[in-house]
């Protein structure tokens, strides 16, 4: 499905529910907003995005500690879980959408975590879940495409599902 149309059935799910969402990324680097706030109407359901591209970042803004970030990595469950967490109680939203991972081309970070290796959160309700997904293709630009895909086709099924 085309990211366009996930966003219009997006936008018009949450409208229909009077439900709001946000997103905190990394990764993606805002992708996901950008992908929203190009549709007309968006404004009457996206609360906003926080950008941690940085680990300074998410321990400042999102109050993610610095031993999980160290003891966990930046890239992990627990860090797309507090993200998700988080962001959702800064930003007020019914939903809140998180992504962090390894983009590439290459990894000096943490020889354990690949490249295309993505963590997701998820929170809404009292609820906070969590996805990995490995890509094997390493382009950069396609894991960040593929990975907001994959985020808003998850976004949709919880909304249609728990909302």
């Amino acid at each position: 499905m085309h990211i366009k149309t996930l966003i219009i059935t997006l936008i018009n799910q949450l409208y229909i529910k009077n439900k709001t969402i946000s997103f905190s990324e990394s990764c993606t680097g805002g992708i996901l907003s950008k992908y929203i706030t190009n549709i007309s109407g968006s404004s009457t359901i996206f609360k906003g995005s926080i950008i941690s591209y940085s680990n300074d970042i998410k321990n400042k803004i999102l109050n993610i500690n610095k031993n999980i970030l160290t003891t966990y990595g930046a890239v992990s469950h627990k860090t797309a879980f507090l993200m998700a967490k988080h962001s959702k109680i800064i930003l007020n939203s019914s939903f809140n959408a998180s992504i962090t991972g390894m983009t590439g081309p290459i990894n000096n970070q943490n020889p354990k975590i690949s490249t295309g290796s993505i963590f997701c959160g998820l929170a809404y309700k009292h609820q906070i879940e969590t996805k990995k997904i490995n890509f094997i293709q390493k382009r950069r630009q396609y894991i960040r495409k593929h990975a907001s895909l994959f985020i808003l086709k998850w976004i949709i099924k919880r909304i249609h599902l728990h909302a």
